[in-house]
C-alpha cells in the first residue's frame, strides 16, 4: 500500500511541476506569440534541469544509505 501511495505522491509531483510549462505553452499557442513560446521552452528546460539535479541527488542519498542492504541481496542470487 506504500508504494501505491508513493507513487500517487510521484506522479502529482511531476504535474504539478510540469504544469507551468503546460500553461505557458496553452497560451503560446492560443496567442500565437513566439515570445510566450520562448519563454515556454526557457522555463521547461530549467525546470527540467531542476528535476533531474534533484532527483539524482536524492537518488544518490537514498542508494548511499541502502547500499549494504542492496549489495547483500544481490550477493545472494548466486
Amino acid at each position: 500500500m506504500s508504494s501505491l501511495v508513493g507513487q500517487g505522491v510521484a506522479m502529482l509531483a511531476i504535474f504539478v511541476l510540469g504544469l507551468p510549462s503546460f500553461v505557458l505553452a496553452l497560451v503560446a499557442y492560443l496567442t500565437g506569440s513566439l515570445v510566450v513560446g520562448w519563454v515556454t521552452l526557457v522555463a521547461g528546460v530549467v525546470i527540467g534541469t531542476a528535476g533531474v539535479w534533484v532527483g539524482v541527488r536524492r537518488g544518490g542519498a537514498i542508494f548511499d544509505r541502502r547500499e549494504p542492504e542492496l549489495l547483500q541481496q544481490v550477493a545472494s542470487y548466486r
